[in-house]
């Protein structure tokens, strides 16, 4: 037995085929009457499915050759008359040779109109899908369509079909035909929504962007036109009501968001300057953010940022940008300090450092500020009266001075507190800088001159304002100042009077946890200030260690 099976598996390790001995009583009941049905019935299926195959195969070559034969018969009864014709022509020009020549020319001239072939009609657009979308609500900017304006319609066709039947049975039997040219909807429900071009501000406002994701009739406006309807709109709106005033902030709002999605198709704007002059002059709070807004978004395209900087809106950026020291309700952070303070009741409005002048050029002061609101509210100046204190460059009216304009001259109700329009300012600076690196993109070079951007950050007049920002601790404010800062440090070559702004002791006074771009700032400038003289660097000697060359341990 052991002797079999080492055979057996010879043999299966040997062939692929393997034959086994095995008794007659081992083999299984074998039903042949079943496997011959089975075998006729599969012959039959066979047989039917080839014969039609063969009967569709005939089908198609007889389709074939009647769509052949219907082409030559179309085409033998298209030409069949210009034929008739020609041999008409032939027969009596033999009969009758008087025929001039021109005749026979313009004969041949004349144009040979063809029988167009049959074609089946089809529908090019999808009925279906529109009459679906019809019984829908849609509320977008494009498209205003409710039950409201489905009865107004409703109510127009009927009527106008009614008027219709009238005129036809006054016609006296003439043919009439419907004046479909005039035929309009007015949708006495849209009344009361301000629509510009074909778009509706209030969903525009509310959905907040112009795209296809949200509007499926992308195709309904034109972007260049509906942004210069928009700034039309918006020049033609004077505030001389809180409704005209509302007008003004929308359409910036909407001009804003469709730059923002177009500026590409859009290209620059060609009154940028004119929007920061805009600026400078506006005593309304919400126009002022609109603006902010609304620049924010010009930046984008190259050419509005050289505008910008020509005109001088860099400094005027700055100047709002200090109002955030006015902002004192922000969140403070507890800290356990040994450090003396000073009292409550001494308050920086408290500080008498504003004068004014009066008509006859008398110099009148110094008062605080608390004392300047006392004095503004009885009447006692206005906004043409002019007023100095130490860091103005000169005397100035209060619609000038920043600080006087926005606290107590500017009406409106803001959109932003005085340090969210700083960070927003900061951003718009970042971004300018960034558009005007100080290293060449290709080769890494330097790039002389400096950057004109990061010149006018660098002047005496802006970077002190800028610096003194870190003194509001806010984090926000803050890490967006040092960023700044960053880009304004590499390869300056004022970097080494960047001391005397006091930015190293603002920066070590913070007590926040973001500061990472705190300390890329102080590894790239805390060794390159020219704080010591020469004569403390001759006498140093030798001593040129981290400690004495770093700022940080002066």
């Amino acid at each position: 037995m052991l002797a079999a099976h080492s055979s057996i598996y010879l043999c299966m390790l040997n062939n692929r085929i393997y034959i086994f001995s095995l008794d007659e009583s081992a083999l299984l009941g074998r039903d042949t009457l079943r496997l011959a049905t089975e075998q006729h019935a599969q012959t039959n299926k066979s047989n039917v499915l080839s014969t039609s195959i063969i009967n569709t195969a005939n089908k198609i070559r007889n389709a074939t050759q009647v769509k052949i034969l219907e082409q030559h018969v179309q085409h033998a009864f298209q030409h069949w008359s210009l034929k008739f014709k020609q041999n008409n022509k032939f027969l009596s020009s033999s009969d009758s040779p008087n025929i001039t020549v021109t005749n026979h020319l313009n004969d041949r001239q004349q144009p040979v109109v063809l029988r167009k072939p049959r074609q089946r009609i089809r529908t090019e657009k999808n009925w279906r899908l529109f009459y679906q979308k019809f019984a829908m609500d849609h509320a977008r900017p494009t498209l205003i369509w409710n039950n409201k304006t489905r009865d107004e319609l409703r109510e127009t066709i009927e009527n106008e079909i009614r008027n219709f039947n009238i005129d036809k049975d006054l016609g006296h039997g003439h043919l009439i035909s419907w004046n479909h040219n005039e035929f309009e909807v007015l949708y006495q429900c849209l009344n009361d929504e301000i629509k510009i071009g074909s778009v509706y501000l209030r969903l525009l406002l509310e959905q907040g962007e112009l795209t296809a994701n949200n509007d499926a009739a992308a195709d309904a406006y034109n972007p260049y036109e509906f942004f210069n309807d928009l700034y039309h709109r918006f020049l033609l709106s004077q505030p001389v009501n809180i409704k005209q005033a509302s007008m003004k902030s929308m359409c910036l709002q909407a001009m804003t968001i469709v730059y923002a999605r177009h500026y590409e198709t859009i290209g620059p704007f060609n009154d940028t300057r004119h929007l920061v002059l805009m600026l400078d002059r506006s005593t309304d709070k919400c126009e002022r953010d609109r603006l902010l807004m609304f620049i924010s978004k010009l930046i984008l395209n190259h050419r509005n940022v050289r505008d910008i900087i020509d005109c001088g809106g860099v400094k005027i950026l700055i100047q709002l940008m200090c109002l955030a020291h006015l902002h004192i309700n922000r969140a403070q952070v507890p800290l356990a300090s040994n450090v003396l303070e000073s009292s409550t009741t001494m308050t920086r409005e408290n500080e008498k450092e504003w004068y004014y002048g009066k008509q006859d050029k008398e110099k009148v002061g110094p008062y605080s500020f608390s004392e300047i609101k006392d004095l503004h509210k009885e009447g006692v100046f206005d906004a043409k009266t002019r007023f100095w204190a130490q860091g103005l460059d000169g005397w100035k009216t209060m619609d000038r001075i920043p600080q006087l304009k926005w606290t107590l001259l500017a009406g409106g109700q803001s959109l932003f507190n005085d340090s969210e329009l700083a960070a927003i300012i900061l951003d718009i600076l970042i971004s300018m800088s960034e558009l005007y690196p100080s290293r060449d993109q290709v080769n890494g070079a330097i790039i002389r001159p400096f950057p004109k951007i990061k010149r006018l950050l660098n002047d005496p007049t802006c970077l002190p304002h800028v610096v003194q920002l870190l003194l509001t601790f806010d984090p926000n404010l803050v890490e967006k100042i040092v960023i700044l800062l960053n880009k304004l440090t590499q390869d300056n070559p004022l970097l080494a009077q960047f001391y005397m702004t006091g930015v190293f002791y603002f920066i070590l006074m913070y007590t926040g946890s973001n500061i990472l771009p705190l300390g890329h700032f102080l590894k790239y400038t805390h060794l390159a200030q020219a704080f010591r003289s020469d004569e403390q660097q001759q006498k140093s000697g030798e001593k040129k260690d981290i400690y004495f060359r770093s700022i940080l341990g002066h």
